[in-house]
């Protein structure tokens, strides 16, 4: 009986020791959120979807299409996100 608490005692004590060794090692909380800000650039991304629901089907007959696709292609291809970026 004298050895099993005597394990007892030395597993407890072993067990404090690695609580205030590795006490330390543990990340603090973190802190508070900073309050938000208005950003126009997220917003503008968020209404974006919504603006296109909106918006009629476009109808345009075969030659009219053909016209046009020799240059919207490139320009909203190309020179839309090169200006945008």
């Amino acid at each position: 009986m004298a050895s099993a608490h005597r394990s007892g005692r030395a597993l407890l004590l072993l067990g404090c020791a690695c609580f205030l060794l590795l006490g330390p090692s543990f990340v603090p909380p973190a802190e508070a959120p900073k309050a938000a800000q208005f950003d126009a650039g997220v917003a503008a991304s968020a209404a974006l979807p919504a603006l296109t629901l909106m918006a009629g089907d476009a109808n345009a007959a075969y030659g009219d299409a053909r016209a046009w696709h020799s240059t919207l292609l490139p320009l909203t291809t190309l020179v839309v996100p090169g200006v945008g970026f």
